[in-house]
């Protein structure tokens, strides 16, 4: 994109919606922005995901002996949550900060390989990471935000509410494709051919 900027150190505060994200490096978040004016801004923010465990307290103390030594973690903590949706009162958990997203499946079966479903409950292992992200920055797609550059992280205050039902459309683009197959019979195929190899693009504001 022509008009994208990325790789900002000092950023004013900028206001916007929330284009699009995906984990990139190890550790980062990729995130798209687009700017009132419709610029659109590429942010590389730091993000190290909390997954979280239940049990007995007496299993919890044990396992978190094995936590120092595991290189995934980042740090661990005891944390009040509603363990489960029927659940009256908050209980005791593990939070445990991973490394980054790629790390959370390989070390949610180490963790059930020691205790089984029996001793142990996972939390936040098989939320798609985008969504984790959004979980945990309090967002949600499309979100009309302030976002600004904090080191090597993104600090974000919400300008918008996700109950809203009036709200301003970001200004989006359609990108339109236009493909000629070779069908080999009368119903196109995804084993057929393309035909005209020069895609007509369109880009309507």
């Amino acid at each position: 994109m022509s008009e994208s900027k990325s790789n900002f150190t000092n950023l004013n505060p900028l206001r916007g919606w929330l284009l699009d994200l995906y984990p990139s490096a190890r550790g980062e978040m990729t995130v798209w922005f687009i700017t009132e004016k419709g610029e659109r801004v590429r942010f590389i923010d730091k993000f190290q995901p909390r997954i979280y465990i239940s049990g007995s307290i007496a299993d919890l103390s044990k396992f978190t002996d094995k936590l120092q030594k595991s290189r995934s973690v980042v740090k661990w903590a005891y944390a009040d949550k509603y363990a489960d949706f029927m659940d009256d009162q908050k209980s005791k958990v593990l939070e445990i900060t991973l490394h980054d997203c790629y790390e959370r499946l390989d070390f949610a079966r180490k963790v059930l390989r020691l205790g089984g479903y029996e001793r142990f409950r996972l939390y936040n292992v098989d939320v798609p990471d985008a969504q984790l992200y959004l979980f945990e920055k309090d967002l949600f797609p499309l979100a009309f935000v302030g976002v600004t550059v904090q080191g090597k992280r993104l600090a974000y205050w919400l300008l918008d509410s996700v109950e809203s039902v009036d709200y301003t459309l970001p200004p989006l683009r359609l990108l339109k494709l236009n493909v000629e197959i070779a069908k080999k019979k009368l119903i196109p195929s995804f084993n057929d051919e393309i035909n005209n190899k020069e895609f007509s693009r369109t880009i309507e504001k």
